[in-house]
């Protein structure tokens, strides 16, 4: 896709283990102006949706984000799910 890493694009790491670490990391990510965060777990997801509204947070790991009331944010939004391999692979065609 012709992405290099240091040339046009760029990963930065942030670990926490507090939530207070997790608010600060996420405020400074979002300060860093990312076209998108990435996120292993609830606690991240919610700390990155209150330093931000308007950046896309993909997250990986988050079981029913929704249902489960960890992310009270989403509650009445719409979630799309990802495209299986069946749709894309009609969409080809």
């Amino acid at each position: 896709m012709g992405w290099t890493i240091g040339g046009n694009v760029r990963i930065d790491y942030r670990w926490a283990t507090s939530d207070v670490e997790r608010y600060r990391y996420a405020a400074e990510l979002v300060a860093l102006k990312p076209n998108v965060l990435f996120a292993t777990s609830g606690a991240v997801v919610g700390a990155l949706q209150q330093a931000t509204r308007t950046v896309p947070i993909v997250f990986v790991t988050v079981i029913d984000p929704v249902g489960g009331g960890g992310l009270r944010a989403w509650r009445g939004r719409a979630v799309t799910p990802p495209a299986s391999p069946r749709t894309t692979s009609a969409a080809r065609r």
